[in-house]
């Protein structure tokens, strides 16, 4: 079969696809494993210097730490979280406990970690675990749901935050608001992918003017 399916593109961890086979296949084996979940959020949600590929580079970082350290494969589910899956759950907590601290080492307070464990054996359904694994993992990213992983620019919710601060520091600013035309017929026409192709582009050119 095609490996890169199985494959995140950004980090080179396995994907939440690839998770869900080896969840499947230790159901039916009955073969149970906890897993850890850990979620990586900005600790300065201002920072204009943090943007999506510095996830992507501790999240490599991370990758390499785990198979070094515990010899174990990490799976990435979402934007910002990842699981490791273990025999028990002690060592699901000392994994992810050793992780959280590994953040801390590499990021310089930058970026700060979390985990939570859920157990196999408490589920009969593989679907219904890893539903359970991706609802904390987009409840984690909400909470620090700062930047635009298509474009690497910053979203809505960090420029609100961003007026606020201005609002409290009495800063004034001028600010434009830019559409994009026929945005739709690309899509219907050429498909979703040439028109995330023409918001990147279009996301490139305003950053680099």
């Amino acid at each position: 079969e095609n490996v890169e399916k199985y494959v995140d593109k950004q980090t080179g961890m396995f994907n939440q696809y690839a998770l869900g086979i080896v969840i499947r296949e230790f159901i039916e084996t009955k073969n149970h494993r906890v897993a850890a979940i850990i979620s990586l959020s900005e600790n300065d949600n201002m920072n204009p210097t943090i943007d999506w590929r510095s996830y992507v580079t501790v999240m490599e970082q991370l990758q390499q730490y785990c198979q070094k350290e515990f010899n174990r494969q990490i799976y990435r589910i979402g934007d910002n979280g990842f699981v490791l899956l273990a025999k028990s759950k002690e060592n699901a907590e000392r994994y992810a406990a050793a992780i959280v601290a590994q953040t801390q080492n590499i990021c310089n307070s930058t970026f700060t970690a979390e985990y939570s464990t859920l157990s196999l054996a408490d589920y009969s359904d593989g679907d219904e675990f890893m539903s359970k694994i991706v609802d904390i993992c987009i409840e984690a990213i909400n909470k620090a749901a700062n930047f635009d992983f298509l474009t690497g620019t910053r979203n809505r919710n960090s420029f609100e935050k961003f007026l606020i601060q201005l609002r409290n520091d009495k800063v004034d600013v001028y600010y434009f608001i830019a559409d994009v035309n026929n945005l739709k017929e690309t899509n219907d026409v050429l498909g979703h992918s040439a028109g995330d192709e023409l918001i990147q582009a279009v996301a490139k050119l305003l950053c680099d003017t």
